[in-house]
């Protein structure tokens, strides 16, 4: 299923398109992995640089690393979870006006929270109820986070 979102951000038009699936398109970068995590209990963890704005752990791969490294990289250094497992659940293309169309991926994975340290730009964690997390996800109502939430709830995680 493809399902195409139309945001405006900073006064443009930016174009998110989201995928479902393994397969990536060929000569697009990577330039975002994230993850809807799911603590021991069973609730999703978000983060948050000021306690209102509620997002998923993620950000930027480095140099070298694998999506799936990027992604344990991240959810340690933003909510202090160890990833125990991750499955990809499919990619969104982003088309910026500003920059060529990159590509952003987004998994599932199960996690085990360590004692929260606010450090670098994530100052707040917080865990949600399934049911919760599309009204608590700063973008959650949108039809993408729809999909990807319904996709991480049946993920198969080891």
């Amino acid at each position: 299923m493809t399902i195409t979102d139309r945001v405006v951000w900073q006064g443009l038009e930016i174009l998110h398109t989201w995928k479902a699936g393994t397969a990536l398109p060929a000569g697009l970068p990577v330039r975002q992995v994230s993850g809807v995590c799911f603590a021991e209990t069973g609730e999703a963890v978000l983060v948050s640089e000021n306690g209102h704005a509620w997002t998923l752990p993620g950000g930027r791969p480095e140099a070298s690393e694998t999506p799936e490294q990027t992604l344990a990289r991240e959810a340690m250094e933003e909510a202090c979870a160890e990833v125990l497992a991750c499955t990809l659940l499919g990619w969104q293309r982003v088309d910026d006006p500003r920059e060529p169309p990159y590509l952003q991926l987004r998994y599932a994975a199960r996690v085990r929270l360590n004692g929260f340290l606010p450090q670098r730009e994530t100052r707040y964690r917080r865990l949600v109820s399934r049911q919760n997390v599309p009204g608590v996800l700063s973008w959650g109502r949108s039809p993408i986070a729809t999909e990807l939430l319904r996709v991480a709830l049946e993920a198969d995680l080891p």
